[in-house]
C-alpha cells in the first residue's frame, strides 16, 4: 500500500502535468498573435535589466543540466511532458541551481546572452533606420510633380483613346481607299509579296516587302 508522502508526489505530478499542457495551449495561441510578435520586435531594441539576463540564462543552465541527466544522444524538446518532469526532478537534486557550479555557469551564460542582446538590438535599430530611409524615399517620390503626371496618366483610358482614333474620319476614309486601292489592282491574297506604298497618306504604288518594311 502507497503512503500519503507517495500519493501526494503522485498528485503534484498530475496537477503539473495538467498546468503545463494547458500553459502550452496558452502559449501556442498567445505567440499567433500580432500583438506578441510587436513586443517581440520591440524588446529586441530595448536594454533589458540585469534581472531578466539571469532568469535567461538560469533557463540555459537548467535546459544544459537536463541534457546531461538525459544524456547526449536524447533531443529533450521531443519527450513526452511527464519524462520531463521526471528529468526535471532527478537534474534539481542531482545539480542544485543554488550550487557552485550552476552559479557560475549562470554567469558565463548571462555574459553570452548580454552580448547577443547587444548585437541583435544594433543589427534591428540599423534596419528600422534603413526602412525609415526607404519609408521617406518613397514618400518624396509620391509627392513629386512627375509621379503625379505619372499617376494621371496611368488612368487614361487608352483603348477608348485609339478606339477614337481609328474611328476618326480621316482613317475611315483612308483604310477605304487602301482596301480599293488593292481590290482594284487584286493584290489580295496573289502571293506576290508586295505591299502598298505610301507618301503623304495617299497610295502611290507596290513595293517589295523587304524594301518597303525595311525603312
Amino acid at each position: 500500500m502507497k503512503t500519503y508522502k507517495e500519493l501526494s508526489g503522485e498528485l503534484d505530478e498530475i496537477m503539473s502535468f495538467k498546468a503545463r499542457k494547458a500553459l502550452g495551449r496558452r502559449l501556442r495561441q498567445l505567440a499567433k498573435k500580432a500583438s506578441t510578435k510587436f513586443k517581440k520586435a520591440k524588446n529586441k531594441l530595448k536594454k533589458l535589466p540585469l534581472s531578466m539576463y539571469k532568469k535567461k540564462a538560469q533557463k540555459k543552465v537548467r535546459k544544459f543540466f537536463m541534457q546531461k541527466v538525459a544524456g547526449k544522444g536524447k533531443d529533450i524538446s521531443s519527450l513526452s511532458i511527464a519524462q520531463k518532469i521526471r528529468i526535471e526532478k532527478m537534474t534539481d537534486k542531482k545539480f542544485p541551481m543554488a550550487g557552485k557550479k550552476a552559479t557560475a555557469l549562470v554567469k558565463k551564460f548571462m555574459r553570452k546572452i548580454m552580448k547577443k542582446h547587444r548585437a541583435a538590438a544594433k543589427a534591428a535599430k540599423d534596419a528600422k533606420g534603413e526602412q525609415q530611409k526607404a519609408d521617406a524615399e518613397v514618400k518624396k517620390v509620391k509627392e513629386s510633380k512627375t509621379f503625379s503626371q505619372f499617376r494621371e496618366e496611368s488612368k487614361r483610358d487608352y483603348k477608348d483613346e485609339y478606339k477614337k482614333f481609328q474611328s476618326s474620319p480621316e482613317k475611315i476614309k483612308y483604310r477605304a481607299e487602301l482596301v480599293k486601292f488593292n481590290r482594284d489592282k487584286g493584290t489580295y491574297g496573289n502571293g506576290d509579296k508586295k505591299d502598298a506604298s505610301h507618301k503623304g497618306g495617299k497610295i502611290v504604288g507596290f513595293e517589295d516587302q523587304s524594301k518597303n518594311r525595311g525603312r
